[in-house]
């Protein structure tokens, strides 16, 4: 079978959707031909490399994967307009590449962005084959419940190419059941509509990572961390949708207490749009017990999740069902258990709920997260229950289960397809 995927992330993105869609192709081509239509890498620092920047076109083969990148504008700071021009031209190349590109079996389409889905729909009609629409993001929901579109026009207009999109398409499909909930709730069929999470590289038989090993607090020390300091992590892109002001909120609560930094620590990791602003607001609030840090290197990153306390997972209130923050995984993975900032009603509340891997606390409720974690860094040994558990629940996820339906789905769709004509 040839498989044809189209994603704006891909390797060597080490951070949210470009590692799911490196593993998924490099999966399926150990049994098919796979062809990957992306970008030049940017993600998370909005940044291109600087031997990319003046690239228009450029073919890598990464691990028996072909892999086409063309050109796409990046902008400095993502506002609304400059992320969709953002989107719009990796649709530009992608389309460009799709024509003249083979007729694969099967065609994958990873969303966001939303009108890829459209264009790619289009050429897979022209050549009549299949086509799926795997949502990571829901759009253009995300951008209406997080505030960043208001124009009623526009929003209109994106839910009518939204309808027309997943019209075209032969199966839909989330990564969440709040996300094939939403699906249906847009009348969508329910044959259509597949359930397909992210995938974690672990194996049933796997053990839990030790914690606190002498590599993980070395790193932890380079940071200039005590090791006896409670230390809670973010760490990811600093964006709108992630509703980072909260932490800020959190540790100027825990200063009004008068609990001394060395007690509990609070550390942002990463970049994004937001980044400037919030260090500025911190500063201007002398917040000591809060440290912001670069995003550490995908090695050490997995060294601080076994010696951190707990990982901080934050959401904008009511935007929950949109998106599920693909760190999660990657977190419960290493048996660290996760304090989560997000309303009841959110498949991240539930997805901790059900795993028993940590607590959540409400977006707009900064003295109910220092509850919590006063709570937490009072009693180690929930967070020991929380690691054990969380671990065990996320290994569910394995390549070995996750992908493989994936990749019977696909097969299902090409020799359907087969018998039509």
């Amino acid at each position: 079978m040839r498989v044809t995927v189209v994603g704006i992330n891909y390797h060597p993105e080490t951070t949210g959707i470009g590692p799911f869609n490196t593993g998924l192709c490099e999966y399926l081509a150990k049994d098919h031909e796979v062809e990957m239509i992306s970008t030049f890498s940017y993600y998370p620092l909005w940044k291109k490399n600087p031997e990319d920047e003046k690239l228009l076109f450029r073919t890598d083969d990464i691990k028996t994967v072909t892999v086409h990148r063309g050109w796409h504008y990046v902008p400095v700071i993502a506002t609304a307009i400059k992320r969709m021009v953002h989107e719009l031209t990796f649709i530009g190349s992608s389309v460009l590449r799709a024509l003249f590109s083979q007729r694969p079996d099967v065609y994958v389409v990873v969303a966001p962005p939303l009108l890829s889905g459209l264009a790619i729909g289009f050429i897979a009609k022209l050549k009549g084959r299949p086509v799926i629409f795997h949502i990571q993001d829901l759009q253009p929901d995300a951008a209406v419940w997080l505030g960043m579109l208001t124009q009623r026009w526009l929003i209109k207009t994106l839910y009518w190419f939204e309808a027309l999109t997943y019209q075209w398409m032969d199966v839909v499909s989330g990564i969440t059941p709040a996300m094939v909930s939403v699906l249906l709730d847009k009348n969508l069929p329910r044959q259509k509509v597949k359930l397909l999470p992210n995938w974690i590289p672990i194996s049933q038989d796997a053990e839990r990572p030790a914690r606190n090993t002498d590599t993980a607090m070395s790193v932890r020390r380079d940071l200039g961390l005590a090791d006896d300091t409670f230390l809670a992590v973010y760490s990811g892109n600093l964006g709108s949708k992630q509703g980072l002001d909260v932490l800020l909120d959190a540790a100027l609560e825990l200063k009004k207490r008068n609990v001394p930094a060395s007690k509990i620590t609070l550390m942002i990791c990463g970049d994004g749009a937001e980044k400037v602003r919030l260090t500025e607001k911190a500063n201007e609030l002398g917040l000591e017990n809060l440290v912001f840090k670069p995003l550490l290197p995908y090695a050490d990153y997995q060294a601080i999740l076994t010696s951190i306390d707990v990982s901080l997972v934050t959401q904008v209130l009511r935007s929950g069902k949109a998106f599920f923050p693909s760190k999660v995984l990657s977190i419960l993975a290493a048996g660290c258990p996760i304090l989560a900032v997000c309303d009841d009603e959110s498949p991240l509340h539930e997805s901790l709920a059900e795993a028993n891997a940590g607590v959540s606390a409400h977006p707009e409720e900064p003295a109910n997260m220092v509850d919590q974690l006063l709570r937490l860094a009072n009693e180690p040994e929930i967070l020991e229950t929380y690691s054990k558990s969380g671990f065990t629940w996320v290994k569910r996820f394995s390549p070995e289960t996750v992908l493989a339906n994936f990749d019977s789905v696909l097969q299902a769709m090409s020799e359907k397809q087969t018998r039509l004509l």
